[in-house]
């Protein structure tokens, strides 16, 4: 969010017209999870048009999604008694513990596998949630307690059902007083909008995603990552948005490569930068995120077609 946009139109404003978006997982359903971000399309002046206003039709899609009851936290708890049973074994063998048989099964209680920190801070919570909410957080299935953080910090979310917005470091422990557990790393995942499992993947009509946070991954990458359906709903929209400029078949050929702007001297971040030429007269859309399994039909929400100013000067 405190990314400088005015640096990618001093690097790309030669070839480029921008358009910045802002977006958030609420805007695709996900109304729990936290990951404001703003997105720039860019689009390459010699070869495309904008025909829609980009904001406003990604504005259009999110009115439509809202239509739709929104998921909450507790769909997200799908680990399986064998995806437990393996997080919890490989907590105990780092606390030299023996490992629990199959037969045995996961424990009911994690809290034993927590820091005295760790549980000074969910005891710590747990008083602060009867307080905002009054309810017990126990009986909660939409409770969650990131407890990453030091007991004079501790707080518990404003809002009911909020997952806190994940980085590497929360991510490790955020606990369910509920379940009496913490969220897997593949449920975080899912939180994020990946089909890590079959019931998603169905849902979205795609092939499910067997490469991010597999049973047993102990990344923390996850708490990097960008929210798919905000990255998929952006790349939808920009594509509805523009069209390929209508070029006569003798200018397709005249068509030449932009010359890369003389050095200038730059100074802090811009100098990783200085090196970046875009010399190329594609049909290209580029964006600030990565794609994700969203397909929406974009034909009933576009307005009439008109060309938009574009956000350079």
């Amino acid at each position: 969010m405190g990314f400088d946009i005015a640096l990618l139109r001093d690097m790309l404003g030669r070839w480029y017209d921008l358009y910045p978006v802002r977006v958030a997982p609420t805007h695709a359903g996900y109304r729990f999870a936290r990951r404001p971000r703003v997105y720039v399309v860019c689009v390459l002046r010699t070869a495309l048009r904008v025909v829609h206003d980009i904001a406003a039709l990604y504005a259009s899609v999110s009115r439509r999604v809202g239509r739709v009851p929104p998921v909450a936290l507790s769909d997200f708890t799908l680990a399986s008694r064998e995806e437990l049973l393996l997080e919890e074994n490989s907590v105990r063998r780092d606390r030299r513990l023996p490992p629990r048989s199959a037969a045995q099964g996961p424990s009911r209680d994690w809290s034993y596998l927590l820091s005295e920190r760790q549980r000074r801070v969910a005891g710590s919570l747990k008083a602060q949630w009867q307080r905002k909410h009054h309810r017990d957080a126990g009986k909660d299935p939409e409770c969650v307690f990131p407890l990453n953080a030091s007991l004079e910090r501790a707080r518990v979310a404003a809002t009911h059902g909020v997952l806190p917005t994940l980085t590497t470091k929360n991510c490790r422990r955020l606990w369910l007083p509920a379940r009496r557990r913490w969220l897997l790393h593949r449920e975080l995942a899912a939180t994020m909008g990946f089909p890590v499992y079959s019931e998603m993947a169905r849902a979205a009509k795609v092939e499910e995603d067997v490469f991010t946070s597999p049973p047993g991954c102990r990344s923390w990458m996850i708490g990097n990552c960008m929210h798919v359906a905000n990255a998929g709903c952006v790349l939808a929209v920009a594509m509805a948005a523009t069209g390929v400029r209508c070029l006569k078949p003798k200018d397709l050929t005249s068509v030449k490569s932009p010359e890369p702007p003389p050095p200038t001297p730059l100074s802090g971040p811009q100098k990783e930068y200085a090196s970046l030429r875009f010399p190329t007269s594609r049909p290209v859309i580029c964006f600030s995120g990565g794609t994700g399994p969203l397909k929406l039909n974009l034909r009933r929400l576009t307005p009439t077609p008109q060309i938009y100013p574009r956000l350079n000067p």
